[in-house]
């Protein structure tokens, strides 16, 4: 299995400056146009990264805008040749059983970062199931990066961000590639999987909410703390399915001093305020009721991250990307944008309704469009 390590991360809001002259191979010293950001032992770029000339070099010394540096230069740089400040020098590869499981180091020595290509890899021979880590190592510092997201060895997943991506940077050309951030990706991918997921909220009532969250009454307390990625309340019912009615929290205390008739018991009503639910009168004994409740849009941080939506229907979002990315690598960003729009109209008059637990989808009656 061979992991992929994506350099793009080193160059990544870094400091820079420019060769204020020609450099020629074998070269120690050379002339920058702004020294300011740059100090000794720190690790430089020169020249554009995933090109056959870029290498790292460390600084040794700085003299005004002269640079000295520890090893000569490999290769000949033009004038105003990019040099950009990198943290990192080498990496390190690691493989464990399951997502969380304990990390076992691949490479026995940290591995030379090697800037020809906007990936580095390491290929493991010894494993063929679990997953692939990588992590970039500062030989002078002694100082690591975060660790990297996973890398599957069965493969990713179609509906994956990592997925996602990758289909995305095949409809561009490699000079538009290194234009792009991963960041703004994922960013343009979580604004169209939000719109989509929002849309469908609209058609299907059901599409989000999760198996209900028990909450445990207890007597005397009112108030208890909603789920993570709560949006909004579907239906509380009580232990026999009877449905609990809302209550607007200005009306909460009105509602507890309402005189009951001898004999008679108030209703128990619930209201939401900011992350809690509430019950109205306060209860006086031990009860389950059931929260059934839509789920806010999940964010989408990693290249594992799942993208969840009828029938596999992920596809038509990479037109919402291109759409955003019309500024950078151009295009009909209206041709782009409809698109988009439209195949997710399709997928909005037909998510409706699950049947008998299937993954079918039908035409709704009912749409809201």
């Amino acid at each position: 299995m061979k992991i992929k390590a994506d350099l793009r991360f080193l160059i990544t809001e870094k400091e820079t400056s420019y060769l204020a002259d020609k450099v020629y191979a074998g070269a120690s010293s050379f002339t920058v146009s702004n020294a300011v950001d740059f100090s000794t032992n720190d690790f430089i770029l020169l020249g554009v990264l995933g090109s056959e000339l870029a290498e790292i070099a460390k600084i040794s010394s700085i003299t005004n805008q002269l640079i000295t540096v520890t090893t000569p230069l490999s290769f000949d740089h033009p004038q105003d040749t990019m040099i950009i400040s990198v943290n990192y020098d080498k990496m390190n590869f690691f493989h464990s059983t399951t997502m969380t499981g304990v990390l076992t180091a691949l490479n026995g020595s940290p591995q030379t970062i090697v800037p020809d290509d906007v990936y580095n890899s390491y290929n493991d021979t010894s494993n063929t199931t679990g997953y692939g880590w990588y992590r970039f190592y500062n030989s002078v510092t002694t100082t690591s990066s975060a660790l990297s997201n996973a890398v599957p060895y069965a493969g990713w997943p179609d509906n994956s961000v990592k997925m996602m991506l990758d289909t995305f940077y095949t409809q561009i050309s490699n000079r538009e590639r290194k234009l792009i951030k991963d960041e703004d990706v994922i960013r343009w991918l979580n604004e169209a999987y939000t719109i989509a997921r929002n849309r469908l909220n609209l058609s299907n009532r059901a599409y989000t909410v999760p198996t209900p969250t028990t909450i445990s009454i207890l007597n005397g307390t009112v108030e208890y703390t909603l789920p993570d990625y709560f949006s909004h309340v579907r239906t509380v019912t009580n232990a026999s399915g009877e449905e609990i009615f809302e209550i607007p929290y200005e009306q909460v205390a009105v509602y507890n001093n309402t005189t009951v008739p001898p004999g008679g018991t108030l209703e128990t009503k619930y209201y939401v305020r900011g992350n809690v639910i509430g019950f109205a009168p306060t209860p006086t004994a031990s009860a389950s009721y059931y929260l059934y409740y839509q789920r806010t849009s999940a964010v989408l941080s990693s290249y594992i991250d799942y993208i969840e939506l009828p029938n596999a229907n992920h596809y038509f979002l990479l037109d919402f990307l291109k759409y955003r990315s019309v500024p950078i690598v151009g295009g009909d960003a209206k041709e782009y944008l409809d698109a988009f729009n439209n195949r997710l109209n399709e997928l909005v008059l037909t998510s409706h309704k699950q049947g008998g637990g299937l993954d079918s989808w039908g035409h709704s009656t009912t749409t809201l469009v």
